[in-house]
């Protein structure tokens, strides 16, 4: 991606593709309802404009007590017992290789304080030195085909002390690129096409395509 704007298609409206849809879930968790998660809800405001929001956060799944990420045996359902001990919501997560970078609401995971952002090894949960300190609650992240780099979205508008809208790590060295695409809304839902060209970015009504 080179640009630093939507494509011609500009920002425009949209229904964003699976808006509506449920999340699939196992199996077991379907099948079993002891093993789903237990949510619970609160409502409040964000950033400078005042937001009014809604979030919900469930304090156990798969039969044990973790709030925000946990792991889960795709087989049975169960949760592992791998625990990165998140002290609010995770509401986006991505992997690459033993890597597990989350995003959310959170200011402590991994045994370490990582405001909104954080990079979590896969083997016990602990919290990488990578810390690029949003000032705010990171929405979606995803890591591209080519796994080079990391895209994050959200309520922020500084990431690792510098602007931007939307931000893009190398993920060879943790950095934030020199990438500073403008984004009018807050977002909320990102995808790179197959080939890493292209990033489709959605939020408040809007789809932002870049190149």
């Amino acid at each position: 991606m080179e640009t630093g704007s939507p494509t011609d298609a500009s920002v425009r409206s949209a229904s964003l593709v699976g808006r509506e849809a449920e999340p699939a879930r196992l199996n077991s968790l379907v099948d079993d309802p002891p093993l789903a998660p237990a949510v619970s809800c609160s409502r409040g405001t964000r950033g400078s404009g005042r937001r009014a929001t809604r979030r919900c956060a469930w304090g156990s799944i798969g039969g044990e007590a973790h709030r925000g990420v946990a792991a889960l045996d795709v087989a049975t359902g169960l949760a592992t017992g791998w625990d990165a001990g998140a002290d609010a919501n995770v509401s986006s997560l991505a992997v690459s290789g033993d890597r597990i970078f989350v995003g959310g609401d959170f200011e402590t995971i991994g045994g370490k304080s990582r405001k909104y952002l954080a990079e979590l090894n896969a083997a016990d949960g602990s919290a990488a030195r990578w810390d690029p300190s949003p000032d705010d609650a990171v929405h979606a992240l995803d890591v591209s085909p080519d796994s080079k780099s990391l895209v994050v979205v959200g309520d922020f508008l500084k990431l690792s002390g510098a602007r931007r809208d939307i931000g893009e790590f190398d993920l060879s060295t943790g950095l934030l690129s020199p990438w500073n695409p403008s984004a009018p809304f807050f977002a909320h839902s990102l995808a790179f096409s197959p080939d890493s060209a292209t990033l489709y970015v959605g939020g408040e009504g809007e789809l932002a395509v870049y190149r």
